[in-house]
């Protein structure tokens, strides 16, 4: 991911935002996710946290409630419109728009 990108995330994150990482490559996707709760030490990730969301729980991407989930490939459903979605290999950070 591009500096830019990352601080975005970061801003997500202090935000508590609803956060998917999407990546193909099941080694990026679950390194990443890992690391995200990292990225806002001395603070503490403290609501749900799933590395990697099988497809058959898509529908928890709905949920209400902040979370950070790493997914293989796109919902058939899709995304809410809040949902933060970070794309790995486009190095793209989608639903950020009203992010400060």
């Amino acid at each position: 991911l591009s500096i830019g990108n990352i601080i975005t995330l970061i801003t997500a994150l202090l935000l508590e935002r609803r956060i998917v990482v999407q990546c193909a490559d099941l080694a990026v996707l679950t390194s990443t996710v890992m690391a995200l709760p990292w990225l806002v030490r001395p603070f503490s990730w403290q609501t749900s946290f799933i590395p990697l969301v099988p497809p058959s729980l898509y529908t928890f991407l709905a949920a209400p409630v902040p979370y950070i989930a790493g997914v293989l490939t796109y919902p058939v459903g899709g995304y809410d419109n809040d949902v933060v979605v970070v794309h790995m290999e486009a190095d793209q950070v989608v639903g950020a728009d009203d992010l400060p």
